[in-house]
């Protein structure tokens, strides 16, 4: 592959981020992350994952439909839904490489273990598939299909299980403001969009492109499933060039330290944010209602969103903490009496699963 090939994918790339520049309100490195991820439907077969791309708000009104339009204007084979069986999807993507774009996921059972999550799950790898029983033409004979492909879906926080969040690139998406500037994708040029189409359909026919993106082995920034999920994207910004490459590195930085938590390491989460109201406001022990206000009203905490947009309850505190063999008890503290917790409970949890370092820093 010649340098014109490298930085012709770049612009793509760049005209790519325009268009969801004139049409989302997002930060630039999601809008990096959105027209890599875009990029990367054309070239699946030299993938061996293929990462979710989960659009996912607190509220409606985010964009999230807007991202998902764009994306069926600029992906490779667009197939958008907002209503899908999982029979649909393996049938669909048995027939070969398409890029589905599923909308109001919320309404789709994901925050349960159903035979939807499992496809999708399956789905992340190149060799992903679905064995179901044929009917009686078939002899009932258990049949094999593919369930392999890109797909990227939007919908209210909450309404994914960690299995597939932990096979997902989230871009999270707040209400727009008052940009200029921004316009509805029809008022988009269209030429512009024909002709990132028109580019990235010639790459995809240009086998000596193919063989390089194949070929070329990105950097191991990350462990197991995060670095599968940025696999395919490091590779397009790799023979892209360094400069494109250097900034999707920022980008998933950023975005990995934005992502909701798998429930293990909440579990972790939350014991390092109770160590920090403790310090922080210097206590010895607190009520059950209080330290759930404290933990939702910490800076950059989760907490006050952690239900589907509502805030963490009381009784997953104490069942998570229970976890932990910590157990509320009857405290006096500001004047009443209620159950709480003492921070002497808390001192072997915190030396046992957190690093050690100063608390109050």
């Amino acid at each position: 592959m010649n340098k014109f090939e490298g930085s012709y994918l770049q612009g793509l790339i760049e005209q790519i981020c325009n268009v969801f520049q004139q049409t989302v309100y997002c930060d630039e490195a999601s809008r990096l992350v959105l027209a890599i991820w875009a990029a990367c439907t054309w070239f699946p077969e030299q993938f061996d994952f293929f990462p979710r791309l989960y659009l996912v708000s607190v509220v409606k009104g985010s964009g999230k439909t807007t991202c998902l339009e764009v994306l069926n204007r600029v992906s490779y084979q667009p197939i958008p839904a907002s209503s899908i069986s999982e029979a649909a999807i393996y049938r669909i993507l048995d027939k070969g490489f398409s890029t589905l774009l599923l909308d109001e996921v919320d309404n789709m059972g994901l925050d349960q273990r159903g035979p939807l999550l499992r496809i999708l799950n399956a789905g992340h790898q190149k060799d992903g598939f679905a064995i179901r029983c044929g009917d009686s033409k078939q002899n009932f004979e258990a049949i094999r299909y593919k369930c392999s492909g890109f797909v990227a879906f939007a919908g209210i926080d909450g309404f994914i299980t960690d299995t597939l969040l932990g096979r997902s690139i989230q871009i999270n998406l707040v209400p727009r403001k008052k940009t200029p500037g921004l316009k509805r994708l029809s008022k988009v040029d269209s030429k512009l969009i024909d002709s990132i189409k028109h580019g990235l359909s010639m790459l995809r026919d240009n086998q000596t492109f193919l063989k390089h993106l194949k070929e070329f082995e990105p950097s191991e920034l990350y462990q197991d499933r995060t670095q599968d999920n940025w696999e395919p994207l490091m590779k397009v910004a790799g023979v892209a060039g360094k400069a494109l490459s250097s900034r999707l590195f920022e980008a998933s930085h950023q975005l990995e330290s934005n992502k909701a938590v798998d429930d293990e390491d909440v579990k972790i989460v939350l014991l390092t944010d109770i160590r920090r109201v403790f310090y922080d406001r210097n206590l010895i022990k607190i009520h059950t209602s209080r330290l759930v206000d404290c933990l939702s009203n910490l800076e950059d905490s989760r907490w006050s969103t952690y239900n589907r947009g509502r805030p963490l309850n009381t009784h997953q505190l104490t069942k998570w903490l229970r976890s932990f063999k910590v157990k509320t008890e009857r405290i006096k503290a500001d004047g009443k009496t209620s159950t709480g917790y003492r921070i002497e409970q808390f001192d072997p949890i915190w030396e046992s699963y957190l690093p050690s370092q100063d608390p109050s820093k």
